[in-house]
């Protein structure tokens, strides 16, 4: 069977202080996947495909696996079919990474015996390839002041919790300790046929709309959506259709959808391996993420009006932050 065919993207890249932020649109320029990477971040996180050479610390109580030490905290959760003796070194490869109180689940790889290791537990080598860009064919790449306007637009909508719908509507989208919450609204929407049929278009546009804002955020997991109900057997399996593609097409990987609920609830399960673009902020602490709206306010305004002389004051602990 021949590879899926990659999708042709452009690139927006905005390098600035402190931060590396990066946005794909895709050939209908629309925003399909962000990428924030903090500098302050790098060396003390985890990410997906990075290889670690690891020592086992314990079992899990109750489980099947043990945690594994890799150098950068929390610790890393690796599951065993028969346990390792603690205290014993093995390689691992990232495949999900930390969020919120977890640590990263890992899985063993071999490498030749030859394969440069540090002394103990650490970094053995960088993703293969670069997560961010997994099935797309890059044809273009923006940089300068006008990605940097792109992306702090783009970066706006990924913030807010409502979403339009086209043609009509809306979703909002809100992320839970267990789960993806997602509320289908008909309200502004003109229906030119019955109720059946107005909840079958809005649903059919309103699905394909959240797997490209899932996309965008970076939200995986348990997906419930609660959808305009719709009695009919065969509408409803056209939207179960809709959202099965618009998945595969963002994320691109084995994704599980249920069937539409008596009451109207479609579940799907997305794989998860990154961190989403508030997982990743949450990480920041609250000085930083001052200072890098600063520099982000600043840039603008210099781009705005280049030689312009800009004065600001800043408190006690900004500037401590800057020094350091």
């Amino acid at each position: 069977m021949s590879a899926p065919a990659l999708r042709s993207v452009t690139e927006y890249v905005d390098d600035s202080v402190g931060v590396t932020r990066r946005v794909l649109v895709d050939d209908q320029e629309r925003p399909i996947c962000l990428n924030v990477e903090f500098h302050s971040m790098r060396g003390k996180f985890a990410k997906h495909g990075q290889v670690f050479r690891a020592r086992v610390l314990a079992s899990e109580p109750g489980g099947n696996g043990q945690f594994v030490d890799i150098g950068i905290d929390p610790p890393g959760f690796l599951r065993t079919g028969s346990p390792l003796a603690e205290g014993t070194y093995c390689d691992v490869k990232i495949a999900i990474e930390a969020r919120q109180d977890k640590g990263p689940a890992v899985s063993r790889v071999s490498l030749p015996r030859d394969e440069a290791r540090p002394d103990g537990v650490g970094l053995i080598k960088q993703a293969a390839q670069d997560p961010f860009l997994v099935g797309v064919n890059v044809t273009n790449r923006i940089e300068g002041g006008d990605a940097s306007s792109f992306v702090t637009e783009v970066l706006d909508s990924v913030d807010a919790e409502i979403w339009p719908i086209p043609g009509g509507g809306r979703i909002s989208i809100e992320q839970t300790r267990a789960l993806v919450a997602v509320d289908v609204d008909a309200a502004g929407r003109r229906n030119k046929g019955s109720r059946e049929h107005l909840a079958l278009t809005a649903n059919l546009e309103a699905v394909s709309e959240i797997a490209r804002a899932l996309s965008l955020k970076g939200l995986a997991g348990l997906v419930v959506i609660d959808l305009l109900k719709m009695k009919d057997r065969a509408n409803q399996k056209q939207v179960e259709d809709r959202f099965a593609k618009g998945l595969q097409l963002y994320f691109g990987k084995a994704c599980k959808i249920g069937r539409v609920s008596p009451l109207g609830l479609l579940e799907a399960s997305i794989p998860r391996s990154v961190q989403s673009y508030q997982e990743m902020v949450a990480n920041l602490p609250n000085v930083e993420k001052r200072a890098l709206d600063l520099f982000a306010e600043l840039t603008r305004l210099g781009q705005e009006d280049r030689g312009r002389l800009l004065t600001i004051e800043i408190g006690l602990e900004l500037n401590e932050w800057l020094r350091d």
